[in-house]
């Protein structure tokens, strides 16, 4: 996203030091100002701008996602989490004041198995 969208400020965060180290050296030898890395838990994460989006890709459940990254969301923001088969359940575990606003299967070329962006939004 961030070779992609220059124009775009991009988040990443990991607990796991190796990855982030990693994600360090890319953000140098690309050059990308645009990026910033975090060694930390999402729950622990404190920002001065909140995040008009957050996404995941093998987080946790639906309701861990929204209860833990809740406070780094802005007002009108939204979360997309990628997973696989369509998560009734993770759906119906979601706190009163979150809904899923939009379901989206996913074919991923060269992958038989099944993926969805699941987009979640605050309750009016």
């Amino acid at each position: 996203l961030a070779i992609a969208r220059p124009d775009m400020k991009v988040s990443m965060i990991d607990t796991v030091h190796k990855k982030t180290a990693f994600l360090t050296q890319v953000k140098a030898e690309l050059g990308l100002s645009n990026v910033t890395v975090y060694t930390k838990k999402v729950q622990e994460l404190e920002v001065a701008a909140k995040f008009d989006v957050i996404t995941s890709r093998a987080f946790a459940d639906l309701s861990d996602f929204v209860n833990w990254s809740g406070h780094l969301l802005a007002v009108g923001g939204q979360f997309i989490a990628l997973k696989g088969t369509a998560p009734p359940e993770e759906q119906e575990r979601l706190p009163q004041e979150w809904k899923v606003s939009k379901l989206a299967p996913l074919q991923v070329p060269g992958l038989q198995a099944e993926r969805h962006l699941v987009f979640i939004q605050k309750t009016e």
